[in-house]
């Protein structure tokens, strides 16, 4: 936003960091800031209650009240939070006061969250938990995309990705990685980017991880945010001198590209840090390869039916009802990318 709110909120209860906004009071005080080995962010739409619902519903089979994950056979602590909208109506607000895993991007309205501004959501979505947390690994995902936690968790614990703040190791990037991809400009697509090459000069995207869901460590979240921070702090201090003085000049910013993992890959572009391979299934694939920790495109019909069978046997591929719904779904998007490829 060109006119960006320099204020802090409070909402429902939940300290609510503003759109563009200055350092929330814990800030400076990062030991009293609440911390979780894994921290995943979910970027929704106000209207994805449902969703939020069907997420929740798999999570609280999978977490306990302390952030252990019950089934998984490890002491790491995670923690899930939304990160909506401002609240638009009761139902909303409601969800909001009653709720602790979702947080209010307050300077963000319903008409302004749309998919072409999920780039700026996400960015603010990540300085709003390193403003707000501390963490040895963040997960960002989409509503539609399902965690196979005890995977997830094994796979960072194996593949040393939980680094502490201190940590000097060049941070951890993961995620299912595209090279050399190039910007669909077909009309009617909707990831059509007529923007990229304009803004970049490039051709062909970086190196980038898949959006259904990337993990990085603190300090590539902290990179991100602190951008943002320097940018702020620069604007401010420009209105405050004199203004004959040009001894301040507006502090350049990460470019937001039209695809947000796209963004992320550009951004973490000349930053230092270590690649790592995520297995994230394009489809509801992870009940017959189980080397995937991620499902992208999942139905809550299927969402509610893995709940169920983690309640019951402690496996969310258990039973005949998950086998059908997931070889369902993903027969079905196979199809429409076999349709898709061939336009």
């Amino acid at each position: 936003m060109s006119s960006q709110r320099i204020e802090t909120e409070i909402q429902a209860g939940h300290e609510v960091d503003v759109w563009g906004g200055q350092k929330s009071s814990n800030e400076h005080a990062s030991s009293s800031k609440p911390y979780y080995d894994l921290m995943v962010i979910v970027p929704a739409a106000s209207s994805e209650q449902s969703r939020r619902n069907a997420i929740r519903r798999n999570w609280d089979e999978y977490v306990d009240s302390n952030g252990i994950c019950k089934k998984c056979g490890s002491n790491r602590t995670s923690k899930l939070l939304f990160l909506v909208p401002q609240a638009d109506d009761e139902e909303m607000r409601k969800e909001i006061a009653e709720k602790t895993d979702i947080a209010v991007l307050a300077g963000l309205t319903k008409e302004m969250d749309f998919y072409r501004n999920l780039t700026a959501k996400v960015k603010n979505s990540i300085r709003y938990v390193v403003r707000n947390f501390r963490f040895a690994l963040l997960l960002k995902v989409d509503t539609d995309s399902y965690i196979f936690l005890d995977r997830l968790l094994n796979l960072a614990e194996k593949s040393d990705m939980f680094r502490s703040a201190d940590d000097t190791r060049p941070g951890i990037y993961a995620g299912k990685f595209f090279l050399d991809a190039q910007p669909v400009e077909v009309e009617g697509s909707r990831w059509r980017d007529t923007e990229y090459r304009r803004l970049t000069g490039m051709h062909t995207f970086p190196t980038y991880a898949c959006g259904a869901g990337y993990m990085m460590s603190p300090s590539l979240a902290k990179y991100i945010s602190h951008q943002q921070d320097a940018m702020e702090m620069a604007l401010k201090q420009n209105r405050n001198d004199d203004e004959d003085d040009d001894h301040w000049t507006s502090m350049p910013q990460l470019q937001d590209l039209v695809n947000e993992d796209v963004s992320v890959g550009f951004w973490l572009q000349p930053i230092v840090h270590h690649k790592v391979h995520l297995p994230v299934a394009p489809f509801a694939l992870g009940c017959t390869d189980k080397s995937q920790v991620i499902d992208h495109h999942v139905k809550e019909k299927l969402f509610d039916l893995r709940a169920k069978a983690i309640h019951a046997n402690g496996d969310p591929c258990s039973g005949d009802d998950v086998a059908r719904e997931s070889d369902l779904e993903a027969r079905e998007g196979l199809e429409v990318d076999r349709q898709s490829t061939h336009r």
